[in-house]
């Protein structure tokens, strides 16, 4: 770990404890999502500003970018025009920040049984979920959420997969695991609060807790591997010699 990406723990972890106690303090209080919304945007401010040496950092820069204009919708659209709702903008800029990730992180992939197991556990935590919630959704909302879900799905199976393709090198790839399952269960969770009529109805702040530390835990850890200095394992032509 060099000494940016320790500056950025040191920053941001703090931060999301920040948020956490100010959930709990304030719930729904709407300079609590401004507040977020900063915390998105400084990331992606920080990502767009580092120097970057391999293509993938560049990739993932836009998921940040993507990321922000989701928290937008999600967080700040509802405040600014209120009654409105900015969930299938919210929930679009997401897609195209998981197919960044996605296209990002799928490197040297292969077709196996290993990588099928990996896959299982995403596919069943979604069937819940849509067993659960189907009944809530119709419509466009419905087909929405059925691409959203199959793209975290890949999303989350694509990051923990890098961990045995051997693209990237060890620390980047437990990165990217923790990264993507903290999103996968991030994501799980918001689907309860944003269309479980008694969730939604009345918040919980658990939830609500549980749903930003993920979030941030988990964007904080795709900043890092965006400022590492070296991300590829060396036997590829373009990792740096040290």
């Amino acid at each position: 770990m060099n000494r940016n990406q320790k500056l950025i723990f040191s920053i941001f972890l703090p931060v999301a404890f920040l948020e956490l106690i100010m959930i709990y303090a304030f719930n729904n209080s709407d300079n609590i999502r401004y507040f977020e919304f900063a915390v998105t945007i400084i990331m992606l401010a920080m990502a767009a500003a580092v120097k970057k040496g391999f293509r993938e950092q560049k990739i993932l820069v836009l998921s940040f970018m993507f990321s922000a204009v989701g928290e937008f919708f999600l967080l700040i659209y509802p405040i600014m025009k209120e009654g409105a709702t900015g969930t299938m903008q919210g929930l679009a800029a997401f897609l195209l920040a998981y197919a960044f990730i996605i296209l990002a992180l799928n490197r040297s992939f292969r077709w196996s049984l290993s990588d099928g197991l990996l896959l299982l556990p995403f596919i069943c935590v979604i069937g819940v979920m849509f067993g659960t919630l189907h009944r809530y959704l119709e419509g466009t909302m419905l087909i929405a959420v059925i691409v959203f879900s199959a793209a975290i799905c890949i999303m989350g199976w694509t990051a923990v997969a890098t961990l045995t393709r051997g693209y990237f090198v060890k620390r980047v790839a437990v990165m990217s695991a923790l990264a993507g399952v903290m999103i996968f269960a991030s994501d799980f969770v918001a689907a309860y609060q944003i269309f479980y009529p008694p969730l939604h109805s009345s918040p919980s702040i658990p939830t609500e807790i549980f749903v930003r530390a993920t979030f941030v835990a988990a964007w904080t850890l795709l900043l890092a591997i965006v400022f590492d200095g070296n991300i590829l394992a060396g036997g590829h032509p373009k990792a740096l010699k040290k």
